[in-house]
């Protein structure tokens, strides 16, 4: 009831409900800031009402797809890295890959201000990359992939996808160097584990069968730990799915 703060408050009972998917409360609250705003509405708000168009999945897709594009066309800065994000998403269900590159490509060339607007960037980046890849474009893939800058919270996915596609392009040791770059820089993310399966595959088609050979011994070895401790936890008791289930809830 505070019109001092009456338009920060809407913004946040939109956000809220979008995150805890109540549609029936987004179109009221768009109404009341739509009156509040005198219908020039601020940027965040113009955000949350195009995501609130990209989530009607009630509509037909063409009818969704018309609506949440020309939402985020509107959105405009600091919102425009995530705008562009989702029309790219939006080609991309579509089938569109050329003009889900476009869209990913304009957003990686916006400026950023803000953590918010690089990590937006560093998705579209990403996306990007894997738009080149299912394209066949795998030296475009590449150059994309290594845009990802090593702080960033996307690092790891990159340096895991990159690895792929080297394989796919017949660059094996490219594609060794980056798995274990992975495993050396981010030895925490759970990629890192991951990536010693397509390291030791690639060993194999390198007719490298003695290091493929440890490769997979490490990686019994790490995985037999959890199994052997999931195992123990079992006996503990008598209705082990019990449990789980008594721990999940």
């Amino acid at each position: 009831g505070e019109m001092a703060h009456r338009g920060e408050a809407l913004a946040a009972a939109l956000d809220c409900a979008m995150r805890l998917g109540h549609p029936e409360e987004v179109g009221p609250l768009l109404d009341e800031a739509n009156r509040y705003h005198q219908g020039q509405l601020p940027p965040e708000v113009r955000y949350l009402a195009a995501k609130a168009a990209f989530g009607r999945t009630d509509l037909p897709p063409e009818a969704r797809f018309q609506q949440a594009d020309a939402a985020f066309a509107a959105v405009g800065a600091p919102f425009a890295q995530q705008a562009a994000y989702y029309q790219a998403v939006l080609r991309t269900e579509r089938g569109d890959l050329a003009g889900a590159a476009e869209r990913y490509g304009a957003c990686t060339a916006l400026p950023v201000t803000d953590a918010r607007q690089r990590e937006a960037q560093d998705l579209c980046r990403l996306g990007l990359a894997r738009v080149k890849g299912e394209q066949g474009d795998l030296a475009g893939a590449i150059a994309a992939y290594g845009q990802v800058p090593i702080d960033s919270p996307y690092f790891d996915e990159s340096l895991y996808e990159v690895a792929s596609v080297h394989g796919r392009a017949g660059q094996f040791d490219p594609a060794l160097q980056t798995t274990e770059t992975l495993i050396d820089l981010v030895p925490g993310s759970p990629l890192a584990a991951r990536s010693q399966l397509p390291q030791g595959q690639v060993l194999l088609r390198q007719g490298k069968y003695e290091t493929a050979s440890q490769v997979y011994d490490q990686v019994i070895q790490e995985n037999g730990r959890i199994r052997d401790d999931l195992d123990a936890l079992l006996t503990l008791h008598e209705d082990p799915v019990r449990y789980f289930a008594d721990v999940l809830g």
